[in-house]
């Protein structure tokens, strides 16, 4: 068979530049096309004679199951009912982008994207009570997919045996006489495969390392709060103790176990030095809720920690304005903990004040952490 070469003008507009690809997958005719990693080749699942031809190509046997291609997030939720907290997190923030993800689906049925398939290519997408799912962070394959909702399965464009192309040249070599068009995008990114996880329960095993490193992968499993004041020693660290209490009682765990779970709570000053103990009377309001936080010590607000944060919770508006000149970027993860107003310091007040102020954060707290993905 012939096969076509489609190569990319990236000066063009990139969904006229993949129409014809776009639409020959959606006849079930396969299309080599480039990712962040390696060039892929694709095959419509909605469509078993498609899948057979993926099949044979690949030298695949059923019933094992090829990885779903999806250009949005969003997309994850078609084929995965419950979604797990590190899922949702690895989501958020590790799409799109070089990660393929493996999620359990004990109920196959109960996916929206089901109804599509014909029974004899169901073990296309699921597996063995699983679906593997990638997002790629590439222009043209995200043209390519357009507005399209047929599932979309795909492995990496070569041959039995031989290694996946980084090249459109490459790609053509390899499916040639095989996939009826190749796009061409020049090299890719990266040019080596995709990091492969396969979540279990609210945790994650690495089953192949590639772009991303363990300790990448462990920053995007894990959901950090990071709370924010002037010299770190009474509104932050309090917030930061109540939280860790808040959400411990949430899950089912002691504090401890948080860390497991990929949860960090944190805290930091604006104006503090290191080492400061939390104010006597925050550890004696906190104390009274059972809450210990008589081990905190402060610490300045840094780039890199605010960095390492999901969300930023500060206390003030001027709290909001130091964290943007430490870092712009991460001004856009940060807002006041209290949506109705400022959390005002009780430092140099009564024990009322003190304990007023903890009451705001605790309310503040529960509409905060109700949003978090925890």
């Amino acid at each position: 068979m012939k096969t076509d070469l489609v190569r990319i003008n990236f000066e063009n507009n990139l969904s006229a530049e993949t129409a014809t690809a776009r639409e020959a997958l959606a006849a079930g005719k396969l299309v080599a096309f480039p990712t962040e990693t390696v060039y892929g080749v694709a095959a419509n699942a909605a469509i078993p004679e498609s899948v057979a031809r993926l099949r044979e190509l690949k030298g695949v046997t059923r019933p094992k199951p090829f990885t779903v291609h999806v250009a949005r997030r969003t997309d994850v939720e078609r084929y995965v009912p419950h979604l797990s907290a590190v899922g949702r997190r690895l989501v958020g923030k590790g799409w799109p982008g070089p990660l393929t993800l493996v999620f359990q689906v004990e109920q196959p049925s109960e996916s929206a994207v089901y109804g599509q398939m014909s029974p004899e290519v169901i073990d296309a997408v699921f597996g063995d009570r699983s679906v593997g799912i990638r997002c790629p962070a590439d222009h043209v394959f995200t043209a390519m997919m357009g507005e399209g909702s047929a599932p979309i399965v795909a492995s990496s464009a070569n041959r039995v045996g031989r290694p996946a192309p980084v090249t459109g040249d490459e790609a053509m070599a390899e499916m040639e006489g095989l996939a009826d068009i190749v796009i061409d995008a020049g090299r890719t990114k990266y040019g080596r495969p995709s990091t492969v996880l396969e979540l279990n329960g609210q945790g994650y095993r690495i089953s192949r390392i590639g772009v991303y490193d363990d300790r990448t992968v462990r920053r995007l499993a894990a959901y950090t709060m990071l709370f924010v004041c002037s010299g770190n020693t009474c509104r932050s660290p309090m917030a930061e103790a109540l939280a860790r209490n808040m959400v411990a009682k949430r899950l089912g765990c002691d504090e401890n176990g948080l860390v497991d779970r990929g949860i960090v709570m944190a805290s930091a000053g604006t104006q503090g030095f290191p080492g400061a103990p939390a104010s006597i009377e925050g550890i004696e309001v906190l104390r009274e809720r059972g809450i210990d936080m008589s081990a905190h010590r402060s610490r300045p607000v840094t780039a890199e920690l605010l960095q390492s944060a999901d969300r930023i919770y500060a206390m003030t508006g001027s709290h909001l304005s130091a964290i943007a000149d430490v870092s712009p970027e991460a001004a856009g993860r940060a807002s006041l903990l209290d949506p109705g107003g400022e959390i005002a310091d009780p430092v140099g007040g009564t024990r009322q004040d003190y304990e007023e102020c903890a009451n705001q954060i605790a309310a503040a707290l529960e509409q905060r952490l109700a949003e978090a993905p925890i």
